[in-house]
């Protein structure tokens, strides 16, 4: 069960089988690595990734429950992407689906070359660990999200604020012109 679950958070943010998949790589190990949350709030993201299991067993008709793993990025960025594509962006701006949302995060934690012809564990490891323990500078790749216009926010304020917050502020910078 735990592989096929594997599979269906893989094929809801590439539309492709596991199998086709250019970036199995970097995947595999951001499923791998437990979602730790160093942020009061942030324990919201890995209750919103737990709750993809009790989806994924409705959907498959299953009985038996995966919630005795702790959330994994993987699962933490799926269920952010598509909190972003069906509830906050729903009807604002660009027409992004999950897929798009996931990608941008992974483009902002400065793993999108990451494929797996290129994929380098250490850079990889690092970088989650870095988003993780709140390592990044504010304006530079690194976070899930990353701001262009860092004048409203001071890096301690930013590396304190819970992901939620920093998604709004991203979203509002970059699609919800008000």
């Amino acid at each position: 069960m735990v592989y096929n679950y594997y599979n269906w958070l893989v094929e809801r943010i590439t539309g492709k089988p596991v199998s086709t998949c250019q970036y199995k790589k970097l995947l595999r190990k951001l499923y791998e690595t437990e979602f730790t949350w160093i942020v009061e709030g942030d324990e919201n993201r890995a209750g919103d990734g737990i709750a993809l299991r009790r989806q994924f067993a409705e959907e498959g008709g299953f009985e038996q429950s995966l919630n005795d793993m702790p959330c994994s990025v993987l699962e933490m960025m799926i269920a952010l992407a598509e909190r972003i594509d069906q509830g906050i962006m729903r009807g604002f701006g660009p027409d992004y689906s999950a897929y798009d949302w996931f990608w941008c995060m992974i483009e902002n934690l400065g793993l999108d070359d990451q494929n797996d012809r290129r994929f380098d564990q250490f850079i990889v490891c690092r970088a989650i660990q870095n988003m993780l323990d709140r390592r990044y500078v504010l304006g530079q790749r690194g976070a899930l999200f990353v701001l262009k216009n860092c004048s409203t926010f001071d890096t301690k304020k930013w590396h304190k604020m819970e992901i939620w917050l920093q998604m709004t502020a991203w979203l509002n910078e970059n699609f919800i012109k008000i």
